[in-house]
């Protein structure tokens, strides 16, 4: 998908692109454009929207771009790399863990305050809990303050609307969720008979078992021997409380 989203982007939506750049270039300058057999289809169609998703060129553009939108809260990206890199540094301790030799001198040096910085990095996920619910209730009323205003909802409206949010960030969650599932279940199976090191953690049995509980976000509800990717329990928690999130910002607009 990433080859065929790269071609159609570097191919035809980049084309597409640069003409109606320079249709808006020539109405700016007032110069009269004359109706060409084929104009339409500079308008994206859907499945092109589908493709630019996967293609590397544009997600790299974006991934590297600095210009924040104006509809952004700039400090929320600062607290975000700093949690991130938190994360990331306890994790890489704790999976460490399997791979060391010396038991007593790691036993030891968890006592130290540096390494108590890394131990109690899992803190640093409240972080993303609480800006997780901020960004949602800060966009919600943003979205509806004007709308509401115009047209107010049914009853069966937000029931609908519920259901709407719910739909797409399961949709916008579950594709990559599904590709690290079996990516992992391949992996850790192919590890498992040509490695010498023993994982604590076993995500080709445990996966081969219990994926449906990750499609449906219900993993943490279970306990540590019987999930599939421990470390997964943060999608499914942060899906539940969206999930909570988004019914009592429809109940505080009825």
């Amino acid at each position: 998908m990433v080859i065929i989203g790269t071609i159609y982007d570097i191919f035809v939506n980049q084309k597409n692109l640069n003409e109606k750049m320079n249709i808006e270039i020539n109405k700016k300058n007032t110069i009269q454009i004359m109706e060409v057999e084929g104009t339409s289809s500079v308008k994206e169609s859907k499945i092109g929207k589908m493709l630019i998703c996967f293609s590397a060129y544009t997600n790299t553009k974006i991934i590297f771009n600095t210009k924040l939108h104006t509809d952004t809260i700039p400090v929320i990206h600062g607290i975000k790399f700093l949690n991130m890199c938190w994360i990331i540094a306890g994790h890489t301790g704790l999976y460490l863990a399997d791979y060391i030799d010396n038991k007593v001198w790691t036993w030891k040096s968890s006592h130290s305050f540096i390494s108590q910085i890394f131990l109690n990095s899992h803190i640093g996920v409240d972080t993303y809990f609480f800006l997780s619910g901020l960004l949602v209730t800060y966009f919600y009323i943003k979205d509806k303050v004007d709308k509401d205003r115009v047209q107010p909802l049914t009853y069966r409206a937000k029931i609908n609307e519920f259901f709407i949010l719910v739909i797409r960030r399961f949709i916008r969650l579950t594709p990559a969720y599904i590709a690290t599932v079996i990516i992992s279940q391949l992996s850790f199976t192919w590890f498992d008979k040509i490695s010498q090191f023993y994982l604590h953690e076993r995500p080709q049995e445990t996966c081969s078992k219990y994926w449906w509980r990750n499609l449906l976000y219900i993993n943490n509800l279970f306990s540590f021997d019987s999930m599939c990717l421990s470390w997964s329990w943060y999608l499914s928690a942060d899906m539940q409380f969206f999930m909570i999130t988004a019914a009592l910002l429809i109940l505080s607009t009825m």
